[in-house]
């Protein structure tokens, strides 16, 4: 019975099987494509009492103060240009003691550290080598594909707190694909073996690898009513 909200629910997949479990969820997507789908797959489980999807807008939801148990956003926030904005949505409409559970991709992740044309450290380094190349007209632009971000998982945390949100769990979790000047340098086959290795080491809290997974997941729970209207107010 309790209420669940997920912010950019894709296909679905997850939405339903939150309503299998008896959780009463509503679902948002920017895509009309992906809403579409969701209705599909929820007609599909027989679960259409249970959950409501429609477009939505993740830095305007269209739901009242303190409306959910959980908010949920999984591979969202990378996306975002704001995504202190979105997070202060989301905590809008959590009752207090309900919970934010999102993941956001990691800046420290262990598969970029390793190759210099990936390391975040080198970005500043990439980018004179790229523009004195155009300049000399060795290289020529173009249109930059659209990517996901990738920040610190500090800036998450800061976010969460600025939201009015206390962060109670978190992990990074995956590890791969390995590569070197952006060229594989193990078979699927090992590289699924060494994710599972570092993983748990990981999931022991070993030190370097429990914060070198390639996706930072957190929990945050809503300790008391925000102020009405915080999202609505802020720039």
């Amino acid at each position: 019975g309790s209420r669940v909200l997920e912010v950019g629910c894709g296909a679905g997949y997850l939405s339903v099987a939150l309503a299998q479990r008896g959780l009463r969820v509503y679902a948002i997507d920017s895509a009309e494509t992906m809403v579409e789908l969701t209705r599909q797959h929820a007609a599909e489980s027989g679960i259409t009492e249970l959950l409501s999807v429609d477009v939505g807008d993740v830095y305007s939801l269209d739901f009242e103060d303190e409306s959910f148990d959980l908010v949920t956003a999984l591979g969202v926030t990378s996306w975002l240009e704001r995504p202190e904005l979105a997070i202060r949505e989301m905590a809008r409409v959590i009752l207090p003691g309900g919970h934010v559970l999102l993941t956001e991709g990691n800046r420290a992740a262990l598969h970029l550290l390793l190759d210099p044309l990936q390391n975040p450290a080198l970005v500043p380094l990439r980018k004179s080598i790229k523009n004195l190349l155009q300049r000399v007209r060795i290289l020529h632009s173009s249109p930059k594909p659209m990517m996901a971000a990738v920040r610190d998982c500090r800036f998450i945390d800061e976010v969460l707190a600025s939201a009015g949100l206390n962060k109670t769990r978190s992990m990074t979790l995956g590890f791969g694909k390995f590569t070197f000047l952006q060229r594989s340098i193990l078979s699927e086959r090992l590289g699924i073996a060494l994710h599972h290795r570092l993983q748990r080491l990981a999931d022991r809290n070993v030190p370097l690898f429990r914060s070198t997974g390639m996706s930072y997941i957190a929990l945050a729970r809503k300790s008391a009513s925000l102020p009405a209207q915080q999202t609505r107010n802020a720039e």
